[in-house]
């Protein structure tokens, strides 16, 4: 906005590396302001190299003063942005949250997952060679501690986990290819595989994440109870796949599998990796998001409904969609997505066009 006989101050970042920009105002004001959040290039050059470019425009209407230029300075043309502190600092826009927990438990986290017996305890995956799984336990109103105790050790690399209504533990491993089960109670029981060498023969397969399908979910290749198991063909090809299993029928030990909701393709659920599922109670369907923003839904049928946020990733301006995670309010049916790059969850309508609210 147009202030009179004022200075201002702009920070101008460049990504050359991502094709990227961000624009600060005021940066080192006490009310900083985040004009452009590393918003891609507009050109066709697929690798960048080091740019300085700065303009102003006085074209604001008739009369409008002329605009001037000071005290440029150049800081660096290879350092690498700043990160961001350690634990993150939350932003939280409007009212409708008061407060957030912040949890590090170290190492990297494959997925989290709430147990469904008391709707407070958090299940999560450390994606790691030596991996497990581990929980956070309820301790006071809006607080979780981690139990250093793991839940399962020893395992490569798990990355998707969900929850059945018994407590039994479900998950996926992308890089060994492979389903596993912890029944419940957990510390009676061992680890199972499940299905080894996951999908089909001559396919690269490798299971991102799963969900249970909602109650409502029937049709022709889907009934209640089932798990749908997300697969990307993130080492030799670009296919993406929905898988469904049948967890009371199904047996340990099973070698290769091919039970599909989505058939592996290149593009019905994105070109990009898929990076998670998550189950649609509202509307008796699951939904994927997928790295190049891809949000699909599909119900019991195989039938496909894709929802796309209009003032999000749909500007061709704005940010390259880096989608990470996707989860469900089981009541309205909001969808709360991650996006990787820029750092943030969105709640979105599960419409078609879906608007952005939080």
């Amino acid at each position: 906005d147009y202030v009179p006989d004022t200075w201002e101050q702009y920070r101008l970042t460049t990504h050359n590396a991502q094709g990227r920009y961000s624009i600060i105002k005021n940066p080192t004001s006490d009310s900083p302001t985040l004009v452009v959040d590393r918003a891609g290039y507009i050109g066709g050059a697929v690798n960048w190299g080091p740019m300085i470019l700065a303009a102003w425009s006085s074209s604001n209407g008739s009369g409008h003063p002329p605009v001037y230029i000071d005290d440029i300075e150049i800081k660096s043309l290879v350092s690498n942005p700043e990160p961001l502190p350690e634990p993150y600092t939350v932003a939280v826009p409007g009212h409708r949250f008061s407060e957030q927990t912040i949890l590090t438990p170290g190492g990297p986290i494959g997925t989290v997952a709430v147990d469904p017996r008391d709707n407070q305890t958090i299940l999560f995956t450390v994606d790691a060679v030596a991996g497990g799984i581990y929980r956070a336990t309820h301790s006071a109103s809006g607080r979780w501690t981690i139990d250093e105790t793991p839940v399962a050790s020893g395992l490569d690399r798990p990355s998707g986990l969900a929850v059945a209504p018994d407590g039994t533990l479900w998950w996926t491993h992308d890089y060994t290819q492979a389903v596993m089960r912890l029944k419940a109670p957990w510390e009676s029981n061992t680890p199972e595989v499940m299905i080894s060498s996951f999908g089909d023969a001559g396919i690269d397969d490798d299971p991102i994440d799963l969900t249970f399908v909602p109650t409502g979910f029937n049709g022709f290749l889907g009934s209640p109870g089932m798990l749908a198991v997300a697969d990307r063909g993130s080492d030799g090809d670009s296919d993406n796949a929905i898988y469904l299993i049948d967890p009371a029928t199904l047996e340990p030990g099973q070698v290769g599998y091919a039970n599909y909701l989505i058939t592996p393709d290149a593009a019905i659920l994105g070109t990009g990796n898929l990076n998670g599922i998550t189950a649609l109670p509202a509307s008796d369907e699951v939904l994927t998001v997928s790295q190049d923003g891809y949000l699909t839904a599909v119900d019991g049928n195989g039938y496909v409904r894709y929802i796309w946020p209009m003032t999000l990733w749909a500007d061709v301006f704005g940010p390259t969609p880096s989608g990470a995670a996707v989860a469900a309010d089981p009541t309205s049916g909001k969808l709360w997505v991650a996006d990787d790059l820029l750092d943030e969850i969105w709640s979105v309508d599960a419409t078609p066009f879906g608007t952005p609210t939080d």
